[in-house]
């Protein structure tokens, strides 16, 4: 079973935060925790949004987050290559490009993933990647 990690992104600031002292609640808010341990509060950190962990490694030995872009090399034939987004849709991790309207299951036997930024912190990028959206 894969462990269940998060990133932290900062809405306000325009980057992802390392560290600890947050918690995910049951509906997906971020919890803070004060120097003495005690809980801020939810309300207070609606900038903060939590960043889910795939399960998988690039080959770099680098974690994969949803929102990471990732560039990925074949490495047997019939193996996609592709450079996208990964997200989580429909209950699976695919690496997504919007611009060539195409999209790969991110766990693969063979192929070789690389991240090369991240959606949150790396928006020229990532509108290569998807477009104006983002």
């Amino acid at each position: 079973m894969a462990k269940i990690k998060f990133k932290i992104y900062d809405k306000n600031r325009k980057r992802l935060l390392s560290g600890t002292g947050y918690s995910i609640t049951g509906d997906g808010e971020v919890q803070t925790f004060n120097s003495h341990g005690l809980p801020e509060g939810t309300v207070n950190n609606r900038h903060l949004k939590p960043i889910l962990y795939s399960g998988k490694k690039d080959i770099t030995g680098r974690d994969i987050y949803e929102g990471f872009i990732v560039e990925r090399i074949g490495a047997v034939p019939g193996d996609e290559e592709i450079t996208g987004v990964v997200v989580f849709d429909e209950y699976s991790w695919l690496i997504r490009n919007d611009k060539e309207k195409r999209a790969v299951f991110l766990f693969s036997e063979t192929a070789m993933d690389k991240v090369i930024g991240n959606i949150y912190e790396d928006i020229v990028l990532a509108k290569r990647i998807i477009g104006d959206n983002s």
